[in-house]
């Protein structure tokens, strides 16, 4: 007599396949906030110093330093250095140089010490679209522009630096400032929704009757 074969419960594939899917988004996650929280330290020594060292981005090394910024008219140039920690050589140094006006990137370029400047990464160029060919970003797309570069970073250090770069390039304002942290600011305290990368938020009417001071980027 033979033992006919027993189908597999499609209720318990069914489940399985479910507490994947659960499971790898979770690590994505965990993952892409991870990411964010080390770039946003990255963010703070380079628009407020000081110097923070062997910080780990996509599990690599950085000593990030404070940016220098030089602001002319209606033009902001920010230069500076980020360094690839390496533990038995000397580390590898990654400079940039970007140039926006009126919220617009009009030039990003990194050097690494093999060679002269190079412009930024194609894959960062298929990310940002028009806001790489001097179209203004819009402030509150920046975390979700730079939450996409995050997902399209492969594992090697060079990208993660372009990434870094980019971060920058993308939140700095027409004072040489954070233009994200300047915005998130005014959201929290309740100023103006119309922000752009350059412009300044204004303030509403304080509650006693009386006028806070305008939150400058």
């Amino acid at each position: 007599m033979s033992l006919s074969a027993r189908k597999p419960n499609s209720r318990v594939v069914t489940l399985v396949a479910v507490s994947a899917i659960v499971f790898l988004g979770s690590t994505t996650a965990r993952a892409d906030r991870k990411l964010d929280q080390q770039v946003e330290k990255a963010m703070y020594a380079v628009f407020n110093g000081p110097t923070i060292k062997k910080l780990k981005v996509n599990n690599h090394e950085f000593n990030v330093k404070k940016a220098q910024v030089v602001r002319s008219g209606d033009v902001v140039i920010l230069e500076g250095t980020i360094s690839h920690h390496l533990s038995f050589r000397k580390d590898d140094q990654v400079r940039y140089k970007i140039r926006k006006q009126r919220g617009a990137i009009k030039e990003m370029s990194i050097k690494i010490d093999r060679g002269g400047f190079a412009p930024i990464g194609a894959w960062v160029v298929n990310v940002l679209g028009k806001y790489v060919t001097g179209v203004p970003m819009p402030v509150e797309k920046v975390e979700s522009l730079a939450r996409k570069l995050g997902q399209k970073i492969d594992g090697k250090w060079e990208s993660t630096a372009e990434l870094l770069v980019t971060n920058i390039a993308m939140r700095v304002n027409s004072r040489g400032r954070d233009g994200l942290m300047v915005y998130r600011a005014s959201l929290q305290q309740g100023t103006s929704t119309t922000v752009s990368s350059g412009r300044t938020p204004l303030s509403r009417p304080a509650a006693s009757g009386k006028t806070s001071r305008d939150h400058r980027s």
